[in-house]
């Protein structure tokens, strides 16, 4: 017969071997579990209701509701059953709404202070007008919705972030009417879906700005002027297809601008980037920009083809930024010989040694198409 403290050993060995597991969730507090759901879709969020008694209305108190291509009744009732006052995010995301159904959603949300709204409706619909009053907006989306009114009450004195993707305006003025009511918004993402004569961007607070015209399977967006007047700006990308000309202000703020030109358009090179008053002028500015001598560090030059004026840009912007640190160049799909890749590098070599910063590296890539738009869809 075995001695009791051996069989208790081997008892105990025999549990290390097989441990009971841990539900170590249903440990935190609802306040964390909250949270935790908070990162999942509404309908995966109601779906831990099974799992315990004390899971089964946790899904009402989060903060954020995520409704994709749901119901009217169904986001209606969601709405219903939720337990608190607050609602801090709604993502919504929908196929053929009634205008009542939408407006009664936004004036639910805005009621229980709506701070962040991505609102991607497919069928363009109408948005309320009190979307544009709300005053406690600090990041909006709105993704295939329109059209954006060109006058009447607007003012979103707390939103921060603006990005207004394939979205419809009542006329050019839309644009540059509904920047102006965001007293302090600091990036803002552009992506136009429609014609337009010109896209004019101010703004006193904008940090951040992303402009990108519509190309898909023929279907194309442009304008015949963009014109940008952002002091603040230190970050800038435009990513075009079909725009003839883009004016851009003093921005002495400038860190990283990112210029993209669309590789199917013959007539490219009539077409110009100026920072001077002379509408589509090619001609160097008679005064440098204080961003270029001070202030910008980065230049990413995309799908270079190797055409004088492109070299005349590069070699200006070489000279005349004096704390530049990385300049990437990217050639385009028709420069794929080595020959026509190594006449590019000799070209731009003398351009370095007159560079007016000594630190500033010059680097070759193929350019690739995923980078240059960053709009994601749902």
């Amino acid at each position: 017969m075995e001695p009791h403290s051996k069989r208790r050993r081997k008892h105990s060995q025999h549990e290390d071997q097989n441990p009971v597991p841990m539900d170590r969730i249903s440990d935190l507090t609802e306040s964390v579990i909250c949270h935790i759901l908070s990162f999942l879709r509404t309908k995966d969020s109601v779906r831990t209701s099974i799992l315990a008694r004390r899971w089964r209305y946790l899904w009402a108190y989060v903060l954020t509701l995520d409704l994709y291509c749901e119901e009217e009744t169904v986001i209606n009732r969601v709405l219903l059953l939720r337990k608190v006052q607050t609602l801090h995010t709604l993502r919504l995301n929908v196929d053929g709404c009634t205008e009542y159904g939408l407006e009664t959603w936004i004036v639910f949300a805005i009621t229980h202070g709506l701070q962040k709204l991505d609102l991607y409706l497919m069928d363009q619909e109408i948005l309320p007008a009190c979307l544009f009053t709300c005053k406690t907006l600090v990041d909006l989306r709105l993704h295939s919705c329109g059209p954006i009114p060109m006058d009447g009450p607007m003012f979103l004195p707390r939103l921060k972030k603006l990005q207004l993707i394939r979205v419809e305006y009542e006329a050019d003025e839309s644009l540059p009417y509904l920047i102006s009511c965001c007293p302090v918004l600091e990036e803002l993402l552009v992506q136009l879906f429609t014609d337009m004569a010109s896209c004019n961007v101010s703004s006193p607070t904008v940090k951040r700005l992303t402009v990108d015209f519509y190309f898909f399977d023929g279907d194309r967006a442009g304008c015949d002027m963009l014109e940008i007047n952002t002091p603040a700006l230190e970050y800038l990308k435009i990513a075009y297809s079909f725009c003839d000309h883009i004016k851009c202000g003093v921005a002495t703020s400038l860190i990283e601008a990112d210029i993209s030109f669309h590789d199917e358009d013959d007539n490219l090179s009539a077409r110009s980037l100026s920072c001077d008053e002379k509408k589509g002028s090619t001609e160097p500015p008679e005064q440098v920009p204080k961003c270029l001598l001070s202030h910008l560090r980065i230049i990413k030059v995309v799908k270079i083809e190797g055409k004088k004026h492109e070299f005349e840009i590069i070699r200006y912007l070489l000279r005349n930024t004096q704390v530049l640190e990385k300049m990437d160049i990217e050639y385009a799909q028709c420069l794929a010989s080595e020959e026509d890749i190594s006449t590019l590098k000799k070209t731009i070599s003398p351009f370095q040694r007159e560079r007016g910063s000594a630190a500033c590296e010059v680097a070759f890539a193929p350019f690739r198409e995923e980078e240059v738009v960053e709009v994601e869809d749902e």
